[in-house]
């Protein structure tokens, strides 16, 4: 028997959310195309038939293999820095409900294209003083503490370029490496990742959030 759209639902924890964001009685409204793209994101995670889930994976195959992507577009000003923390809380909140969930996940990897907008984006992290959660009211009060559980790495897109271990002349690199060959003074791909996403290592099912992803 084929899967209809019907007998699938949300979560009571996002159906939570969902009301919270919808409510007309908050104090700060969320723009509609804020809540439209997360919603998205939401159907195609909870609601969406497997065979759309399976056409959007081929489709995303043939530009980026092994790497399943999903793109959400907001016009300049829009707020994405909102949705992102939409997204976050939407993920987190879930995952604190469901530990084993394959969903679901708490561990975030935010990246961007400078240090200026990595800088700005820690608002992203819920024990920000100008949390953008606390501000735009995107959690419950309620539920707030199961977003502190959350893991967040907020880092620029240059800072995966393997980085020189040493500075030293050409020369100098030969008569230390010896018999063996100049040595090598650049980070290994391991050496950088654990630099980079120290706080991440050893973690499962991390959602990699791609601000301005055009540029990245």
């Amino acid at each position: 028997m084929k899967e209809s759209q019907r007998d699938r639902t949300v979560t009571p924890v996002t159906g939570r959310l969902l009301r919270h964001w919808h409510d007309p009685e908050r104090r700060r409204r969320l723009f509609f195309c804020q809540i439209e793209a997360v919603e998205t994101a939401i159907w195609l995670a909870e609601v969406a038939p497997k065979s759309e889930i399976e056409r959007l994976k081929t489709l995303n195959g043939d530009a980026n293999p092994d790497l399943f992507r999903i793109a959400l577009k907001l016009a300049t000003g829009a707020g994405k820095t909102t949705v992102m923390a939409m997204l976050i809380a939407w993920q987190a909140l879930n995952r604190a409900r469901a530990p084993g969930s394959r969903t679901f996940a708490d561990v975030f990897l935010v990246i961007c294209p400078g240090i200026t907008i990595r800088d700005r984006l820690r608002v992203l992290l819920p024990s920000d003083p100008n949390s953008t959660y606390a501000l735009h009211e995107i959690v419950p009060p309620d539920m707030r503490d199961h977003l502190n559980r959350a893991r967040i790495v907020i880092t620029n897109f240059d800072a995966f370029g393997r980085r020189k271990t040493m500075e030293a002349p050409k020369l100098a690199k030969s008569v230390l490496g010896g018999r063996e060959g100049p040595i090598k003074t650049l980070e290994t791909e391991g050496q950088m990742i654990a630099r980079v996403c120290r706080d991440l290592l050893g973690r499962k099912h991390i959602v990699v959030l791609n601000d301005e992803a055009h540029q990245c």
